[in-house]
Parts: structure tokens; sequence; C-alpha cells
């Protein structure tokens, strides 16, 4: 989904211009996409401007325009969320075959787009399940959730038949495809602990902030506690976006809330986001780190002894930030 585009703009335009147009969509897209998903939410132009602007101007995407741009595209997370949002407050047949296509394409943009977006859907799918147990006493939330079953049954039928030529492809060229991937990895646990987020990554600044002072203290971090690369690194989500979403939290968390009793939906976006940045955020972190003489192992850890074919988990930045995003706009709202 990134490199085709690429690669028919380089024939027209050149590699150069092609390669820089590609880098405008990825910004203007996430941009507009995360616009369109708060007025969708909140209908107030002015913080969804906000936060369209949280969502893409980011050091993290300024760091992947230089290589890797399928980072750049978080419209198809934002569409993911959105999605699943106005899935879960009025399921259809046609929202769950959204959610279904958004989902298939996420396996032919990148390699770790499955991963990051099956993180943020099994986050929602927890959250959900939680929820919907709380509830479950009244009759009509047991009406809506069979409906909700049904539906999803719809979407994961959707995207297993957008599954089906990538599988065909696996069958046939798995093992070379294995050898190609084997030879140009080294060991995974040097490369988790290398590659992973350190939670300091996410409130530092990048070291290529405007403002030397702050640019002194971040390079110095990243001197002495980083061998990864600023493409991996650059986390900063923004003191104003992260107290703005504390603030949401502290008001919609609770149901007993004159706002969450006034509306029950956003009080259930927020947990969502909540359970979001909680789950891939621990996932994102190194595999291991020491407390007291002792060595205390994290998700990341746990998961490379059984998997391997993802490495670099502080990618997971990219749902982290968007849900950040999203409770920073309501927290202003």
């Amino acid at each position: 989904l990134t490199m085709v585009p690429t690669w028919a703009l380089s024939k027209v335009v050149g590699p150069t211009c092609g390669w820089n147009l590609m880098v405008l969509a990825g910004y203007m897209l996430s941009a507009m996409s995360m616009y369109a998903f708060i007025y969708w939410l909140i209908r107030r132009r002015s913080i969804a401007v906000f936060a369209g602007v949280l969502a893409a101007f980011t050091p993290y995407h300024y760091y992947k325009s230089w290589g890797h741009l399928s980072y750049m595209q978080s419209q198809l997370f934002i569409l993911l969320l959105w999605a699943c949002l106005a899935f879960w407050k009025t399921p259809t047949a046609w929202k769950g075959v959204t959610v279904g296509i958004l989902t298939g394409l996420l396996f032919y943009a990148d390699g770790y787009f499955p991963m990051i977006g099956g993180v943020m859907l099994g986050s929602l799918v927890l959250y959900g399940l939680l929820d919907t147990a709380i509830l479950w006493r009244k009759k009509r939330d047991q009406k809506i959730t069979s409906v909700r079953l049904k539906y999803a049954a719809l979407a994961v039928a959707v995207t297993f038949v957008m599954l089906l030529p990538i599988v065909a492809v696996k069958l046939k060229y798995g093992n070379q495809i294995n050898a190609s991937l084997t030879s140009s990895r080294s060991d995974i646990k040097e490369e988790l602990a290398r590659y992973g987020a350190r939670l300091a990554d996410y409130v530092i600044p990048s070291d290529q902030h405007p403002i030397e002072p702050i640019r002194d203290v971040a390079t110095d971090y990243r001197q002495i506690n980083h061998y990864s690369n600023p493409g991996e690194y650059s986390l900063y989500l923004g003191v104003i976006s992260l107290a703005l979403a504390a603030y949401a939290v502290a008001i919609f968390i609770r149901r007993s809330t004159k706002l969450s009793k006034e509306y029950p939906f956003i009080r259930w976006v927020v947990g969502a986001c909540l359970s979001i940045i909680v789950f891939s955020g621990l996932l994102s972190l190194v595999p291991a780190f020491k407390l007291a003489g002792r060595t205390i192992t994290l998700p990341s850890g746990v998961v490379g002894q059984f998997v391997s074919l993802w490495r670099v988990y502080a990618r997971l930045y990219m749902v982290v930030s968007i849900a950040v995003a999203t409770l920073a706009a309501i927290g202003l709202w």
C-alpha cells in the first residue's frame, strides 16, 4: 500500500519527487483522518484540527520520512479505530465489513502492521468484554451484544477472505521468505533489547528539539541509555497531550461523574483508548529491566520467546500516539 504508489510516482515524476509526494501524503492523510474521526466523535472543528496536528506532525513521522514510509501511514490505524468505535456504538453489517477490510489491509501495508493492529484490536476486545460483563444483567445490553457478535463474525470472515492471496504466497514461497529473513537478522534477544522502547522515550523530547537546553538533555539521555536509532526511539508524546489525556481519564473513567452519565459513549471511548495505551505501551517496552538486583521480565520478553517474526516492538507507538491524541482531544473538549 506504500511501495506501489511510491514506485508509480517515481516513474511519473522521478524517484526524489515521488518519495517527497508520499511523505506529504503521509502527513496529510494522517491529519485528515484524525480530523474526521475526532469531528465525528465530538463535533468540534477546532479540536478536530488540534487532534489532526497531534496525530500527524510527530518526531516519529519526521524520522520515518527518511527511510520507512509505511510508518508515516497512521491513517490506517486511525480509520480502524474509528471503524471499531462506530461498530461498538451501533453495530451493522456494513460496519462489520469495514472493520474486516481495514484489518485485512494492514497485512498488505507492512510486516509489522498486523502485529500493531492486532494489539490494538485485542485491547479493544478485552475492554469490550470487560464492559459487557459488567453490564450483562440488562436485557438491552444482552440484545446488542448478540448483534455485535454476529457482525464481528462477519468482520473476521471478510478479513479471512482478504488474507487468502497472502496464504497462497506463504504456502508456495514460505521457505524462501523464512531463509531470507533469517539471514538478515541477528540474535532476537539482542534486537529486542536494542530496539525496545524505554518509558522515558515517551516523555523526553526529540534530540532535534529547537530549544537548545531541551535538545541537550534529550541528546545526553539517549547517548547514555540507547543503542537504537532515532527512527525507533523518537516516541515523544508531548507534555500538553499527556496532560490533556490524563485530564480526560480523570473526568470520564468513573461512571458516577456527571459527564460520564451525560456522555456514556465518550466514557467508553476513554476506557478503550486507555486500554490501548496500557497494553500497547507495555508491549512496546524493552524485554526486561533490573530492579534491586533482580531481573523483571516485561511482555515483549515473554512474547519474544515464542515469536521471532517481530523484534521492534517500539513501533507500537503508532497506536499509543493515536490513543493519546484521542484522549487529549476529549480532554480539551
